[in-house]
């Protein structure tokens, strides 16, 4: 008996500890950034999406994107309202092709 409760303790630590593992890296795997921006004094979300992806509505593709790579690396922002961007903050640009 005391074997059959040291035997179900190693598979539940070791259930735990795999279960586990797999959910930071997949929060890395989903922030493809081709390009990093710090947002400047006179900068908007579509007046970005313009210069990088060629589109000023494709602002959304942005904010996905930071937001993904922010639950993965703390340097990024954290973005709960597209209309306001604050200096300094660091975005996450997506690739061009993954906007669309």
């Amino acid at each position: 008996m005391n074997k059959l409760k040291q035997l179900t303790i190693v598979l539940l630590l070791l259930a735990v500890t795999f279960g586990l593992i797999p959910a930071p890296i997949m929060a890395q795997e989903g922030a493809a950034c081709d390009a990093d921006v710090i947002v400047q004094g006179d900068d908007w979300l579509s007046k970005i999406a313009d210069k990088f992806l060629g589109d000023p509505l494709a602002f959304p593709a942005i904010v996905e994107a930071t937001n993904t790579a922010a639950a993965a690396d703390e340097s990024y922002a954290q973005i709960d309202n597209p209309d306001i961007i604050e200096i300094g903050w660091k975005l996450c640009i997506p690739a061009a092709e993954a906007a669309q």
